[in-house]
């Protein structure tokens, strides 16, 4: 089994790509499978994947950031890393704002 090298900038800034990439795609689907079914137990799971996707990121974020500060020719591309992972923040935030706007439309009380 492979595991993560976590000791380059190379590898750090790969890892933070594919994070922020990921992290859209399976946010975007979770999303995307409530809107489709409307099925309570869904939003369980994406909790659970916001709280372990927050980990995961913020893990990740930390690494660029103490590279950032030990390799100044890197700085430029862990910076922009940086930024697209930040650029998760306001998504998932206007994700779960549509995901309990369709909440409350879907199974009010009357």
């Amino acid at each position: 089994m492979k595991t993560l090298d976590f000791d380059t900038a190379d590898n750090v800034i790969s890892y933070g790509k594919m994070s922020a990439f990921c992290t859209f795609l399976i946010g975007t689907f979770i999303l995307g499978t409530f809107y489709l079914y409307q099925h309570s137990s869904i939003i369980f799971v994406s909790l659970f994947y916001m709280v372990v996707a927050s980990f995961v990121n913020g893990f990740i974020f930390i690494k660029l950031i103490s590279f950032w500060f030990s390799n100044p020719n890197d700085r430029k591309e862990i910076r922009n890393i940086l930024l697209f992972m930040l650029l998760n923040i306001p998504i998932a935030y206007i994700y779960v704002r549509i995901g309990l706007e369709i909440y409350s439309d879907s199974f009010s009380i009357q």
